[in-house]
């Protein structure tokens, strides 16, 4: 069988010979571009030979394969920006899991302190200062730790409290500041010990009162072109702005980098939008709105939404 040739004029200038599908695959070829081949009388526009259905077809599933190729990619693309975002969330939860483990030895460690105090300072009679006052240490062998006095010195005055130490009932009456009955037994603390803690305390309290909630929110002011027009030359750029949600923080939580991590994930997001990157989107300003009440928050937030 007789292999046909193709000739084609580009620029003016005649190219080939070629086989069918190397005749296709030239970019500058449309159904305008004049042909010869075997068996025509003279050079024909494609559109007017015999081929140019088998063009059609070709230049149909050649757009079809560039399609496929598209969304590949721009499936591959969301697929790692899922990936990487679930990871740096795990990656923040194992931190700050981390975090809140290690805090929690703070408060013990003072009351260690605190209780070491008190047996360098505290006199002897202070502590036995009856021949009953002994059994502090031999009848129910509490072993008088941080936690202990901590336990023993949140009575109240003129109150009785049983707490569980060692898997044992231990009975407290508090007399006064420094004095109280353990068990049938005499037992007082130095003021400097008792004052020490009830400054932890009001330490503490101070801290819990100023640890409150920050309400915060992202604005995003962009630049995008209008999405419905094809021609690139006609295309018409307007602003506009975005706002998230409104999150919460703890003031421990909240500093500049938590900032400036809210930011770079809010722009980051935008920017990974395709229809965004398309259209020609731009970040033209970014700031993180910050308020002490949730009410003050959600009545700014809807400014920008209006």
């Amino acid at each position: 069988m007789e292999v046909i040739k193709y000739w084609a004029k580009i620029d003016g200038k005649e190219l080939g010979s070629f086989h069918l599908q190397e005749l296709f695959s030239i970019p500058e070829l449309d159904k305008e571009t004049f042909i010869w081949y075997k068996g025509l009388e003279e050079w024909k526009p494609l559109m007017e030979s015999e081929i140019y259905g088998q063009f059609l077809t070709y230049k149909r599933e050649e757009n079809e394969l560039k399609e496929k190729q598209r969304r590949k990619r721009r499936f591959w693309k969301i697929f790692w920006i899922v990936i990487l975002t679930l990871l740096f969330l795990f990656i923040a939860f194992i931190g700050y899991g981390i975090y809140e483990v290690t805090k929690e030895g703070g408060v013990a460690e003072r009351m260690e302190k605190l209780s070491k105090e008190q047996d360098i300072n505290s006199p002897k009679t202070d502590i036995n200062q009856t021949t009953d006052s002994v059994q502090i240490d031999s009848l129910k062998g509490i072993d008088r730790t941080a936690n202990y006095v901590s336990l023993v010195l949140s009575t109240p005055i003129g109150k009785k409290q049983t707490i569980i130490w060692d898997n044992q009932q231990v009975h407290i009456e508090r007399i006064s500041k420094t004095n109280f009955i353990i068990d049938g037994a005499d037992v007082s603390y130095s003021d400097e010990v008792v004052n020490s803690y009830e400054k932890l305390q009001n330490s503490d309290t101070a801290n819990e009162i100023k640890n409150t909630t920050k309400y915060v929110f992202v604005v995003l002011e962009v630049r995008e072109s209008d999405p419905f027009e094809p021609d690139i030359m006609k295309k018409r750029f307007y602003e506009k702005v975005l706002v998230s949600d409104i999150l919460e923080f703890e003031n421990s939580e909240w500093n500049d980098n938590t900032k400036y991590k809210l930011l770079d994930r809010y722009s980051n997001d935008y920017r990974s939008n395709v229809r965004r990157e398309h259209d020609g989107g731009n970040i033209k300003n970014k700031e993180v709105k910050i308020f002490d009440e949730y009410s003050e928050a959600s009545i700014e937030r809807e400014k920008y939404l209006n």
